[in-house]
C-alpha cells in the first residue's frame, strides 16, 4: 500500500487510537478548558465555547452565512477541505451521510429572533424546532434586567450543537445587523396592517422576532419592523406558545421554500464545505479541536 491509500489508512488508524483514548484523556481536557466554560443560553448546561479563530471551529458572527472560511489552530490555517480530509478517520460513514443530507438541506435565509424570553424551556424549544426544519441559526437578545432563566424540563434535544447562536445586547444592534445584511424584519404582533403568515413571501430573507411571554414583542423592534404577522386562529384563546408561534412561522417558512424548487438552502460550495467541517467538528464535540491539533503535527 503506497501514496495516497497509505496516507488515508494512517489517518485512519490514528483516528481510531485517537478515540479510544479519548475517554482517559477527558479529564484534562476538561480542566485546560475550564477557563473557557459557559452556560449555553440553549441547554442551561455548563459548555466549551471555543473564541472565534481559535479551536478549529471557524466560528463567525453576525447573519448571512455565519461561519469563517477558514479554521485557524495554534501553529497552522487550515481549509475546509483539509479539515474534512483528516477528520475523515474519525467520523463514521453513517455520521458523514447524515451531516451531508443536513447541509444540503441547510438554510440561512429565515433567522428567528427571541427577544427577552426568560423561559429556558421556550428558547430550548425554538432552537430544537429551528434545527429540525432545516434552518441554521437562532438570535437572541438579552433582557438586561434579567437575573435569570426559569427552570423548564423542556431540553433542546441536542440541537444547540448543530446550530449558530448568537446573543445581541440590544434589539437595536441585533436588527438594524440583520437589515444591514439585507434581511427584512418581521414581528410576531398583531397589528391592524398586519398580514396572515401564509401571506408572507417566506423565500426572501427574513428575521422573524418573537417576543417574551408576557409583553410580546417590544416597541423597539415594532419600529424597526418592515412587516407584522400573524397567526390565523378560531378558537376562544388569541395567543399562541411563543415556541409554537416559532414552529408555526417556521413550517411556513419550510414549505414555501419546497414549492418555489429552492428548498436546498442556497449554500454555494464553499459554504457547503465550511459547514460540512464544521459539523464535522462539533460531532466530536470538545475533543475535536485537540484531535485536529495531533493530527496535524502527525501528517
Amino acid at each position: 500500500m503506497a501514496g495516497p491509500r497509505a496516507a488515508a489508512a494512517r489517518r485512519l488508524g490514528l483516528g481510531r487510537a485517537l478515540l479510544g483514548r479519548a475517554a482517559s484523556a477527558s479529564a484534562s481536557a476538561s480542566a485546560s478548558a475550564a477557563g473557557a466554560r459557559v452556560v449555553s443560553p440553549v441547554t442551561g448546561r455548563a459548555m466549551v465555547q471555543p473564541q472565534p479563530r481559535t479551536g478549529g471551529l471557524a466560528l463567525g458572527e453576525g447573519f448571512d452565512f455565519p461561519f469563517r472560511r477558514e479554521f485557524a489552530l495554534q501553529e497552522r490555517v487550515l481549509s475546509a477541505a483539509e479539515v474534512i480530509e483528516l477528520l475523515g478517520g474519525l467520523v463514521g460513514e453513517a455520521r458523514r451521510q447524515k451531516i451531508e443530507a443536513a447541509v444540503k438541506m441547510r438554510s440561512f435565509a429565515t433567522v428567528p429572533v427571541v427577544e427577552g424570553l426568560y423561559d429556558r424551556g421556550n428558547v430550548s424549544a425554538v432552537a430544537r424546532t429551528t434545527e429540525a426544519l432545516g434552518f441554521g441559526a437562532v438570535h437572541s437578545v438579552l433582557d438586561p434586567n434579567q437575573k435569570g432563566f426559569r427552570n423548564s424540563n423542556r431540553t433542546a434535544a441536542g440541537a444547540g450543537k448543530w446550530l449558530h447562536i448568537q446573543e445581541w445586547r440590544s434589539t437595536a444592534e441585533c436588527l438594524r445587523a440583520a437589515r444591514s445584511a439585507g434581511y427584512r424584519v418581521l414581528t410576531t404582533h398583531l397589528s391592524e396592517a398586519a398580514v396572515p403568515i401564509e401571506e408572507v413571501d417566506w423565500t426572501r430573507k427574513s428575521v422573524l422576532v418573537l417576543g417574551n411571554e408576557l409583553e410580546g414583542v417590544s416597541a423597539e423592534a415594532l419600529e424597526l419592523a418592515d412587516e407584522n404577522v400573524f397567526i390565523p386562529m378560531q378558537g376562544m384563546v388569541q395567543s399562541f406558545n411563543v415556541s409554537v408561534a416559532a414552529a408555526l412561522c417556521l413550517w411556513e417558512a419550510k414549505k414555501q421554500w419546497a414549492r418555489s424548487g429552492l428548498e436546498g438552502g442556497g449554500l454555494t460550495p464553499e459554504e457547503s464545505e465550511v459547514l460540512t467541517a464544521v459539523f464535522m467538528l462539533r460531532h466530536l464535540g470538545s475533543r475535536g479541536p485537540g484531535f485536529l491539533e495531533e493530527l496535524v503535527a502527525r501528517a
